[in-house]
């Protein structure tokens, strides 16, 4: 059986702006008491007709493999039934929604919530024993309670059997900051924002970030319950940046500050994005995680938050590799960013192994099992992450991901005291 969560439930009162009728038992609005006639109608808004609209904005699926799903919505004694969608993906953004006239003399609207599976009702309650989602819509205050309450421990307005606790680096402010773009404190979130550059004056570096590349970013994340937000111009960021045919170490640190903290240090999304740069072509490293506030050490170090791209590296992978533009670009974010969440070199060993990258090399036999995009064998044919089920020297990257390991350990002062020796010598030079 299929377990989904429906991540955003929006249920509002609208007016239609429809006069409502000269009659007296419509237009009085009485209390009970011993000098009122109790025969009356209490119309909760005599001036208009109440209409209650609920959407319906996505859904996510926990298990690997097809659905066929279909929601039913019942309004009182109706009942709204929405195409069916037949898919793979992990995320589905259903954006469905259903609008019912409803008695203006009832204060309280139930309303059932069911999801199916073909032709069978999947858990979106939570609760042993029940499966569809009670809600009670409260006509005089425009909140609802129910199954889905404010406070509850999933989130107004969603609707789940099976809750995630949250260990994703954002605390829970920060996770009230990204709520309009699905941030969970319940659920894992990783936000990351992608600059690219320019093409060139002759059509250098001419691909450009598309969603089909998004998309095979996210699913690997959303298999794993981990929800991936890419900030490619939809967020505020994700800008374009001028072309330069070549980009060294102390450049990159200029870029990030001018186009990702804007010249701040203290830019709130430091601690909430991932950073990526995709540029034309990189002095020395066809890819290159590192710590933006500028660090001597880029690996195996808390802060790492960023990485370039170089698209003449891509392009020669491209030329070698039979796959798709968007599924190259694709393996080399995932490797950067894993280095953000710690899977770094020799961290596992067989990480960043230069041991790895050629069959006359013992590297390649030993680390054979090590089925992950973090493992140079397999770099741009794999795009995911090992589970460690695949034998010995496998490791298991899923379950040792830190997604807090981009943030600057602020309390370590040596850490503060390096960083701040080294911005000074790269200064000077």
């Amino acid at each position: 059986m299929l377990r989904f969560i429906t991540t955003i439930i929006i249920i509002s009162l609208l007016f239609s702006m429809i006069p409502a009728s000269n009659s007296l038992q419509e237009n009085i609005i009485i209390s009970y008491g011993p000098f009122f006639n109790q025969s009356c109608i209490i119309d909760y808004d005599p001036l208009i007709d109440l209409n209650i609209t609920i959407k319906i904005n996505s859904i996510r699926i926990f298990e690997n493999k097809e659905a066929n799903i279909r929601l039913e919505i019942q309004i009182n004694d109706r009942i709204f039934i929405s195409p069916q969608w037949n898919t793979t993906d992990h995320n589905i953004e259903v954006n469905w929604s259903i609008q019912e006239d409803i008695p203006d003399d009832e204060k309280i609207v139930e309303i059932y919530i069911r999801l199916y599976d073909s032709n069978e009702l999947c858990d979106i309650n939570g609760e042993v024993d029940k499966k569809q989602a009670h809600i009670l819509f409260d006509v005089r205050t425009g909140h609802w309670f129910g199954d889905d309450y404010l406070g509850d421990l999933s989130g107004y307005g969603r609707l789940n059997g099976n809750i995630d606790y949250d260990a994703d680096g954002l605390n829970d402010l920060e996770e009230f900051w990204m709520f309009e773009w699905d941030s969970d404190p319940f659920r894992k979130d990783i936000f990351l924002e992608i600059d690219q550059m320019e093409p060139g004056p002759d059509g250098e570096g001419s691909w450009i970030l598309t969603n089909g590349c998004k998309e095979l970013l996210k699913n690997p994340f959303h298999k794993r319950n981990i929800v991936l937000h890419i900030d490619g111009g939809s967020m505020g960021e994700g800008e374009m940046i001028p072309f330069d045919s070549i980009i060294d170490n102390v450049e990159l640190l200029e870029l990030y500050n001018e186009y990702f903290l804007e010249n701040n240090s203290n830019n709130w999304r430091r601690g909430v994005f991932r950073y990526g740069l995709i540029i034309y072509h990189h002095e020395k490293a066809a890819g290159k995680a590192f710590v933006g506030e500028g660090f001597p050490i880029n690996s195996n170090v808390r802060g790492i938050n960023s990485f370039q791209i170089s698209k003449t590296a891509a392009n020669q992978t491209m030329k070698v590799k039979n796959h798709s533009s968007d599924f190259i670009y694709a393996t080399y974010i995932m490797h950067e960013m894993g280095h953000t969440m710690g899977i770094d070199i020799f961290n596992p060993p067989g990480c960043d192994n230069k041991n790895t990258v050629h069959p006359l090399f013992f590297g390649w036999w030993k680390y054979a099992n090590y089925k992950s995009v973090m493992n140079y064998r397999y770099v741009h044919d794999i795009l995911d992450y090992s589970d460690g089920t695949h034998g010995k020297y496998d490791y298991d990257d899923w379950g040792n991901l830190d997604l807090s390991w981009f943030e600057i350990p602020l309390n370590d002062l040596l850490y503060s005291i390096i960083q701040d020796v080294y911005q000074k010598f790269i200064k000077i030079h």
